[in-house]
């Protein structure tokens, strides 16, 4: 019987009514109207740029941190200074304040950078940045500029290092 049917379908023998949907729909229960079609969505195009680059990976930097500790040649200091960092997932900001007890002028740095992570090593390129290190004048980064730095978490701390006895110690905030 069923190489028979097989061989009817094969032929084309069986005819099946061409005007009827093949996707059988429930009937409404008595004395209840069928439900409304559902229309079609609405397709809205998107420009690359507005998709804020969902498509990367997240990144433990994710988030804005508060310097807490702060070592130069091996000396560690935890006041005199406010150091905020903001990362998402591609691109980060670096505020620097540091008082000068002096009352001179405060050392200061900001700047915006773009950034991977790549075994432990923090990789950032300049897109805007300046600051008054050395003789306290104005200094803008050049463009492109690329530095490379150790990161470290520590018991829930993120450790910034640009050699063994100077980094940055950072707790998230947000």
């Amino acid at each position: 019987m069923r190489s028979a049917l097989a061989a009817l379908l094969a032929l084309g023998l069986v005819a099946f009514p061409q005007d009827q949907d093949p996707v059988r729909l429930p009937t409404p229960p008595v004395g209840k109207e069928p439900l409304p079609p559902v229309p079609e969505p609405t397709q809205v195009r998107l420009e690359r740029a507005e998709l804020g680059r969902a498509w990367l990976p997240e990144s433990p930097l994710e988030g804005f941190w508060r310097a807490t500790a702060w070592t130069v040649a091996g000396r560690e200091r935890r006041d005199g200074f406010r150091v905020f960092l903001a990362a998402g997932r591609a691109h980060l900001s670096l505020q620097v304040l540091e008082a000068v007890p002096d009352g001179g002028v405060p050392l200061f740095q900001a700047g915006a950078r773009s950034y991977r992570l790549e075994d432990g090593v923090l990789i950032t390129t300049s897109l805007v940045g300046f600051d008054n290190y050395g003789d306290r004048k104005l200094h803008l980064e050049p463009l492109g500029f690329v530095e490379r730095r150790g990161v470290q978490f520590v018991g829930g701390r993120l450790r910034i290092q640009k050699g063994p006895a100077d980094w940055l110690e950072f707790e998230r905030i947000e």
